[in-house]
């Protein structure tokens, strides 16, 4: 006959079980989980994900609201230029732009993973030859230059064009370079928007943004390019 297991046995087991469920309630830990609705995106946004596929190229660059996440890029030690990822109105910026500024690397010193005040833009410094707006309507590409870097004004920021007294002209985009910009639209899932790009000392074609609902009034008044009646004749066939 088989011999019931020993008293002794069956408590030291116990003893053993309530000990490891003591010592996992207390140092254990555990992924919470939740379920959520929305999607996952980039935190440097879709577009400059989408982009490099096309061929063009987009500045490395981070967006982020930890003083850690500027001093790890600071310290690759490459220049750089931040902005404030914030506009506001005049009671938090005043009457003028969270203008674009080099970053000095001394700002990073001292910087923990406390948050900061406001979201920051930390992006590479890409020496320009001009920068392009790029109105891309369906398949037409409308290209306007400006000479931004011929000013101290503008070297950084080319929103203050007019100030530096600089204009908006038209510029030739190569058939390759025109296929992209359209094909980014596309993968954004988007008929029109309005690009921002920089034409760099190397030649290259640099992609910083493409602005779903982007001014594009200035460009048709300085260029005569056609873009009201592009808009026309594309929102009349999609009707």
């Amino acid at each position: 006959m088989a011999q019931p297991v020993s008293l002794w046995v069956l408590t030291v087991f116990a003893s053993v079980a309530a000990a490891s469920i003591g010592i996992l309630l207390v140092l254990g830990s555990y992924t919470r989980r939740a379920t959520v609705i929305g999607q996952l995106v980039p935190t440097r946004g879709m577009a400059t994900v989408l982009a490099p596929a096309t061929g063009v190229r987009v500045p490395r660059q981070t967006v982020t609201t930890l003083g850690s996440g500027v001093a790890d890029l600071a310290a690759q030690g490459k220049s750089r230029i931040i902005k404030n990822i914030s506009q506001g109105g005049y009671q938090e910026s005043g009457p003028c732009f969270n203008k674009t500024e080099y970053f000095r690397e001394e700002c990073a010193d001292g910087l923990s993973s406390e948050r900061l005040s406001a979201p920051v833009m930390l992006q590479e410094y890409i020496e320009k030859d001009y920068e392009i707006r790029a109105v891309v309507i369906g398949a037409a590409v409308y290209g306007a230059a400006v000479d931004s870097a011929r000013s101290e004004m503008t070297s950084l920021d080319s929103r203050y064009w007019g100030m530096a007294g600089l204009t908006y002209y038209r510029i030739g985009i190569s058939d390759s370079e025109r296929d992209a910009l359209v094909k980014i639209n596309q993968l954004l899932g988007l008929s029109y928007s309005a690009m921002d790009l920089i034409r760099g000392q190397d030649g290259a074609l640099y992609f910083l943004e493409a602005n779903p609902s982007g001014q594009w009034g200035f460009v048709e008044m300085l260029t005569g390019f056609p873009i009201t009646e592009k808009i026309v004749d594309l929102l009349e066939s999609s009707s």
